[in-house]
Formats: C-alpha cells, structure tokens, sequence
C-alpha cells in the first residue's frame, strides 16, 4: 500500500510527531511504500529551521520518504493538491487539525477520491465551523483517537452515525528500548542525591493545565517531615513559574531541574514515582505509558485518557483533578508502599506491552487502513 502520513508539526522531536514516526517505520518494515510529508517554513533564525528540517534525518535514512512541504497557504494548499494527483496515494493519514483541512482542501480542489484517515490526540471539543467541514468531508473515511475518553468527545461531536469508523489505537512506546533497569549512577551523580533518598518525578513541560504548581505544593508540604525526599522535573520553560515556585516554597535546593531531555530513560529510572497532575488536555498520556513500560509507578489524575491506563490499585494510583490533599495522600502511600507500587507497575508495563506496542499500532492501523480499501472497491 502507498500510504502517505501528512504532518503538521515542524519538528520530529516530541509527542505526536514520534507517534506519527513510529508508525511510518513500523509499516515501512511491513512493506508498505511510505511518504512523510511536513510543513516548511522560513524563520528568522536559520537555526532553528536547520534543526526542524535535520530532526527528520533519522526517519529517512530508516528507509521512509521524507519531504518537506509548504503547504498551508492557499497556494500551498494547490502545491499539495498537485503533489497528490502526482503521486496516487492509496490513502493519507493526517495528523492534526492543520494537515487535516490542508489535506481535504487539495483533494477537493485536484477533486481526487483518495480516502483520509484523521489523527486525533485531545479531548478538546472540535467545535468550529472549518474544523467540522474537514472532520466531515467526503474523502475521510476513518479516525483514529488515541483513547477511548476522545472517542467518546468525537462521537458528541459527529454524532453516533459516525460511530463506526472511528477507533481507538493506543499511543506507541518502544517497550523494547523502554524496561526495567536499575538507577542510572551518573544521572545520580549529577543529580547531588544522597544515598537513600527517594525522589518523586514529573515529566511535563509547563502548561498551566499541567498543573505542576500542584506537585510543587504537595512536595513542599512532604518535605517538612521526610528529608529524604527529593522532586526530580524534566521539560521545558519551567523557569517561567515552576521553579519561581520551587524558590518561594524553600524546597528549591532539594529539587533537580533537568530541563527538556531527548532521551528520558536515565532520568526515569532514578524515580521511585512518576506524577501526572494534570487537569485538562490529555489525550492518553506518553509520560504514564513511558514510565510503567519501564515499571516506574505512577500516580495520575483520573483525566481524560489516562483512566485507561491507570486502574487504581491495580497498575497505579489514581486522585481527582485539582486536589492536593488527594496527591499528598497519594504520594505519602506510594512512598510508604513501595513493594505494593512496583508490583501495580509490573502490571502496568504488561497493559503497555499488550496495547501501546508499535506492533499492536501498527495491527490495528493495518485492519483499519484494509477495512477502507475493502468499502471501496466494493462499492
């Protein structure tokens, strides 16, 4: 099959764009002719569109066609319509909303027929008017959501006639690469930890959905009976409140900010837990599967998706949104269970492995993908 992915992220560096690589290699190595096409730009700082455009490197030399195009303009739309009509795809998967309306734009422009297979990763609501038109158009044939919770918000959305072409495919993780491994020493080492600390983890960028703020203040409040605890926080732009925060709340020095990390499974194996606070947004969340796929317990937020993944008391803990003295409590019992916390994790990486393998993607993407193809030509 000739499958086409179409992104709308600059970069191969995080979240979906390493979902959407993932797939493309695994049906790459199935035999499938497979075509990555993302969006160029021009930036006043050379650089960073050197990185965007270098990110993809890997990808290609994996075996994958990879092709820069500028397409989201309205002559960008044409230039991807004329791609289209030249290449023959035998489907495009889209991923988010920008390649998505590009995407049925240029197939209704070139009025080509090649059926659409939208991505969706978030439980926000698709409610306006240019979102509904491509989530609607006649070349979409399926959607493909990254959890049962953004299922449930399409299906309001589109109506319960649309349910039947819209699936569930779990988010991938490399569960060869992601396993058990003892703590990294080095990481240790860097980190200034003292033998027999316990170090509680979060893995989020900021956003104020996050809720980052949550954990500081949880930490703090534990901090002034156990002095062997420590907050370990990988991502971005945590300068801007968190660790403001952190200094304000006198627990800075006993925090290790690591800042964005390309390769977090160093940092992931120093945690005795993983914390994902946050309140809004979360499709299924790639910490969480990351974490248990390395049997790092965890503690979630019962948000959207990640319910699904973590069923309390059995591959972690789950507390409401927005509740601190539920993490208090939450991280108190983790810390003090931690027998309980590893034996939840181990079950936690089995429901990774069964689920959210890039072979158990790439099944379901193949059933979908064949299942379209079938519609087709019988009609």
């Amino acid at each position: 099959m000739k499958i086409l992915h179409l992104a709308s992220h600059w970069g191969l560096i995080r979240g979906g764009a390493v979902q959407l690589s993932r797939m493309a290699r695994e049906q790459h190595l199935r035999g499938n002719e497979v075509c990555v096409v993302f969006p160029d730009r021009l930036l006043k700082n050379p650089w960073l569109r050197k990185r965007d455009i270098d990110s993809w490197i890997p990808l290609a030399k994996s075996g994958v066609r990879v092709k820069r195009l500028r397409y989201r303009s309205f002559n960008g739309v044409q230039r991807l319509g004329l791609f289209l009509e030249q290449e023959k795809f035998d489907l495009i998967h889209v991923h988010r909303n920008e390649a998505m309306i590009a995407a049925t734009k240029a197939l209704e422009f070139k009025d080509l027929s090649t059926p659409v297979v939208v991505q969706r990763g978030t439980i926000s609501i698709p409610g306006k008017p240019h979102l509904l038109k491509a989530l609607t158009a006649p070349n979409v044939k399926a959607h493909v959501v990254v959890a049962e919770a953004v299922k449930k918000i399409l299906i309001t959305t589109l109506g319960h006639a649309k349910e039947p072409i819209i699936h569930t495919v779990y988010g991938s993780v490399e569960v060869d690469r992601f396993t058990h491994r003892p703590p990294d020493t080095n990481i240790l080492l860097r980190m200034g930890i003292p033998p027999g600390a316990r170090i509680i983890g979060s893995l989020s960028s900021f956003r104020k959905a996050k809720r980052l703020d949550l954990i500081i203040h949880a930490l703090a409040k534990i901090m002034e009976q156990d002095k062997r605890l420590f907050g370990l926080f990988l991502g971005d732009n945590l300068h801007r409140e968190i660790i403001p925060l952190a200094k304000s709340k006198g627990i800075y020095e006993k925090c290790f900010f690591a800042g964005f990390q390309q390769d977090i499974r160093p940092w992931l194996s120093v945690m005795d837990v993983t914390v994902m606070a946050a309140n809004a947004q979360e499709g299924l969340s790639g910490v969480l599967r990351e974490s248990l796929a390395m049997e790092i317990p965890a503690i979630s937020t019962r948000c959207a998706g990640n319910e699904e993944i973590i069923k309390h008391g059995e591959t972690g803990l789950l507390i409401p949104v927005d509740d601190q003295s539920a993490l208090i409590n939450a991280m108190l019992w983790a810390l003090d269970n931690p027998e309980k916390m590893r034996t939840m994790a181990q079950k936690g990486r089995q429901w990774v492995v069964d689920h959210c393998s890039a072979k158990a993607q790439a099944d379901q993407l193949t059933r979908i993908y064949a299942s379209i193809q079938t519609n087709i030509q019988e009609r």
